[in-house]
């Protein structure tokens, strides 16, 4: 059964029959329930941390916003996605995924979900293709994919790690495309010491300047 589930979704994406990509959106997120400490921003450096979990039920509420390294380090985050978003509140089998890594980040390991039937391929550092979810039953609830391992380089160029295609068999068995992009971790440019010099240096002028402008009071 679930090798017709997966036959039907080949064909229906064959043939064109997906929906609007934004009209049911399913989304991509990282657990961090409960792991503030060593989940977010305030992660450690040097060191590997894995956000907790994988917890269920898993929400979006359990989102930080993408994942952000911080310091140079590696780190593990568990990859979860919500299909409840889509027609008929959930999906059979969430296919052709491929999430890429750029600039300062490189994706160096993968584990899936053999309950939830992922499949995975991390085919460089900056390419990772899965597929997921039970096509037979279905997916009516957010559910663990597996866990990305993403190393930071420690440099102030900035990256970030991004679903960039899918598709997915709604419970209408409608054929749909992924929305995306929808950015799973990402690093922001840090500005070299010298530019934060100059930039002190531009507010203290700006600063002095407007106070020789104010009038005096006699």
């Amino acid at each position: 059964m679930r090798a017709l589930g997966a036959a039907v979704l080949e064909l229906a994406l064959a043939f064109g029959l997906g929906g609007s990509a934004s009209a049911n959106p399913i989304l991509f997120f990282y657990d961090s329930a409960g792991s503030a400490a060593n989940c977010g921003p305030t992660t450690p450096g040097g060191t590997t941390s894995t956000c907790a979990g994988p917890t269920s039920p898993y929400t979006p509420a359990e989102v930080v916003e993408p994942f952000a390294p911080g310091v140079a380090g590696n780190y593990t985050i568990n990859l979860v996605v919500d299909p409840t978003g889509a027609a008929g509140g959930g999906v059979y089998g969430v296919t052709d995924n491929v999430v890429l890594a750029t600039g300062s980040l490189t994706m160096t390991a993968v584990t899936a979900s053999a309950a939830n039937y992922t499949t995975n391929n991390l085919i460089n550092a900056q390419t990772y293709k899965f597929f997921t979810g039970d096509t037979t039953n279905g997916n009516f609830a957010p559910f663990f994919i597996g866990t990305i391992t993403v190393h930071y380089n420690g440099s102030g160029n900035g990256g970030d790690v991004t679903l960039w295609s899918g598709d997915y068999l709604d419970a209408n068995s409608t054929a749909t495309n992924d929305q995306v992009p929808q950015t799973l971790i990402f690093q922001g440019l840090i500005p070299e010491p010298g530019t934060l010099a100059l930039l002190g240096f531009g507010i203290g002028g700006l600063a002095v300047a407007a106070r020789a402008r104010r009038p005096r009071v006699q």
